[in-house]
């Protein structure tokens, strides 16, 4: 599975789970810190951030990782691509 893919797949699962989810747009101010793909919780409810600006890499772990978090139970019946079963097993740096 591409990347990309990759990335709109696990974003579907977060939203599915009830996560929110936005992008945050390239643009920072001068001298401003860059903006980094994460999870948080805004008045309770889950949101996924995806820094457009961030590699790639780094956006499809934050969307497994908000998977992971939010929607595990939700994944148990559900049919998921190899790609992304393995993904959701090991997070990026794990043996």
């Amino acid at each position: 599975m591409e990347g990309q893919s990759l990335l709109d797949f696990l974003v579907e699962l977060a939203q599915e789970a009830g996560v929110k989810v936005r992008v945050i747009p390239r643009q920072v101010a001068e001298g401003d810190p860059a903006p980094r793909s994460g999870i948080c919780r805004i008045r309770g409810a889950p949101w996924l951030l995806l820094a457009s600006g961030e590699p790639l890499e780094d956006r499809i772990e934050a969307a497994a990782t908000a998977v992971r978090v939010h929607a595990s139970e939700a994944l148990e019946e559900r049919y998921l691509p190899p790609a992304v079963r393995e993904r959701l097993a090991s997070p990026r740096g794990s043996p």
